[in-house]
């Protein structure tokens, strides 16, 4: 499991990548009954098949376990790739598709009380959620964000590079911000 470092870790060593732990994943229903989907395919994998030929049947069986098997291992392999480090001058995020690289250099950020909503491109998976969001309920309007993240009820904002804000979501997000305040990016205090 990651672990997020104290600022007198962070202070001493500045030039060393820090690994930020990443908020626990919120357990939904829907959580739970998306692990449906893998077990439905095998069920349906081992059901008769009748009029089919035998290598049809084998074939169709097949087809199953092999959809089964990667659905399974996206939905435990994807909030397992994500991951959070602190460099001198940048934050990479480590997602399923890649590593994203945001420099801290311009970069101002603040928490916010906000939480995502409507997913207009990306993947939402159990822990897992990545893509462009709408954001509801933050408290100066921000209403669009590009999230990485395995919680979508509270995070950080980071702002700068032109692009919709980045929506993250560290597990201790005050030394989050105060490790990214001693690499020089504008912590902003209010919500």
């Amino acid at each position: 499991m990651n672990s997020i470092h104290t600022s007198e870790e962070i202070k001493d060593g500045l030039s060393e990548p820090v690994v930020i732990a990443v908020a626990r994943p919120v357990s939904t229903v829907f959580s739970w009954l998306v692990w449906l989907v893998p077990v439905l395919l095998l069920l349906v994998a081992l059901l008769p098949k009748a009029d089919l030929p035998v290598a049809g049947k084998v074939t169709l069986s097949l087809l199953h376990l092999v959809e089964a098997a990667v659905i399974t291992a996206v939905l435990w392999l994807a909030p397992r790739r994500l991951k959070y480090t602190l460099t001198r001058d940048a934050l990479m995020i480590q997602c399923l598709s890649g590593v994203q690289r945001i420099p801290l250099r311009g970069l101002k950020a603040r928490l916010t009380a906000g939480q995502l909503g409507t997913r207009t491109f990306g993947m939402g998976l159990p822990g897992y959620l990545s893509g462009h969001f709408r954001l509801r309920g933050d408290a100066l309007g921000v209403t669009g964000v590009q999230a990485v993240t395995s919680n979508p009820n509270q995070g950080v904002l980071l702002f700068g590079h032109g692009k919709a804000p980045f929506f993250v979501s560290p597990a201790n997000a005050p030394s989050f911000l105060h490790a990214l305040a001693e690499r020089g990016v504008q912590v902003e205090s209010n919500l």
